[in-house]
């Protein structure tokens, strides 16, 4: 029990213990990854919702023209993208030029 326990506790995707399981530590970051995606739909889709109602259209009713959805979806992978770095960055502790993103863009979006 204390072992299943023990396995609990390292796959929390906030603490930043250190794991040399290279299963437990895969599982981890599959964890971590499932919750940010998570979290960053349901504020995405929040913000849609509120934004199309304060723009005066029903979401939830199929009322948004085409192009409108399709920046809401863009909208809302860029708040998927953002969030995983900030997640990265402040939860995991992780330098932005080792997840390939340093402060200059240029070279950057130069390479791709």
């Amino acid at each position: 029990m204390n072992k299943v326990l023990s396995i609990i506790k390292d796959l929390n995707p906030f603490s930043n213990k250190r794991i040399d399981n290279k299963i437990i530590y895969t599982l981890k970051i599959l964890l971590s990854a499932f919750v940010v995606y998570f979290a960053s739909l349901i504020i995405a889709e929040g913000i849609i919702i509120g934004g199309s109602y304060l723009f005066g259209y029903n979401a939830t009713d199929k009322q948004m023209p085409y192009d409108i959805m399709l920046l809401c979806t863009f909208y809302g992978y860029l708040i998927t993208i953002l969030l995983f770095i900030l997640f990265a960055k402040k939860i995991n502790k992780i330098e932005l030029n080792k997840i390939g993103l340093d402060k200059n863009f240029k070279t950057f979006l130069k390479e791709y």
